[in-house]
């Protein structure tokens, strides 16, 4: 097996473990070290199941999309240009991932933590 394969398993494996991490947390707990950490998502108990299930979400299939296109661009492109590709589109789809997160909870819950009455269709 060469490097760049090996490379490219790991970061796939990277790709795929912060969705299976949250999937595995302990939904009870207000504060743990794993989870969706922020100060919006930590306002309530609510706010903390709500964002963990959303980012949960939103990082398997940013996982998986990582993946797609890194299979896509190992086959096609081959060489560091496809490790570069691929860790590029990791980090946007995380940070895509914690703004729309974010976005949600602000047009679902208060400053408080607690829902809003009117709950917005997406």
């Amino acid at each position: 097996m060469n490097e760049l394969l090996i490379g490219h398993i790991v970061m796939a494996f990277s790709a795929l473990l912060p969705a299976g991490l949250l999937e595995l947390m302990n939904h009870n707990k207000t504060k743990d070290f794993v989870g969706y950490n922020t100060p919006q998502g930590l306002k309530s108990q609510e706010t903390r199941k709500f964002s963990v299930k959303y980012a949960t979400k939103g990082l398997l299939w940013a996982g998986l999309g990582t993946v797609c296109i890194q299979a896509i661009t190992y086959y096609f492109i081959g060489g560091e240009t496809s490790i570069l590709i691929t860790a590029l589109t990791l980090s946007v789809a995380f940070i895509v991932v914690i703004i729309a997160t974010e976005v949600q909870l602000s047009a679902r819950f208060d400053n408080d933590g607690k829902p809003k009455s009117t709950v917005p269709k997406y």
